[in-house]
């Protein structure tokens, strides 16, 4: 996940990786995404979480931290579509 300054294009202030000698790397803001389908951001708290879907299981709600990375720390679904009964 990238975090950029709208205004320089550089990294936003508070990028964890803002030192890096590979400007690229210095965007980053987060890493280890595959396939994200949406991100929500928890009112009150801030906290931020996305959604990603797997190839048939392993869909994933991931907590968002500057500097993470999300590879290992997902939550998985319980079962797949493919073995759950259809609803009649």
């Amino acid at each position: 996940m990238l975090r950029v300054d709208l205004e320089s294009g550089g990294p936003a202030e508070g990028n964890p990786f803002a030192d890096a000698p590979n400007p690229a790397q210095q965007l980053v803001w987060n890493y280890g995404h595959r396939n994200v389908q949406g991100v929500a951001v928890q009112p009150g708290s801030g906290a931020a979480y996305s959604a990603e879907h797997g190839p048939t299981t392993d869909d994933e709600v991931n907590l968002l931290q500057a500097g993470a990375t999300t590879a290992g720390t997902r939550r998985r679904a319980a079962r797949s579509a493919a073995t759950t009964s259809r609803c009649r």
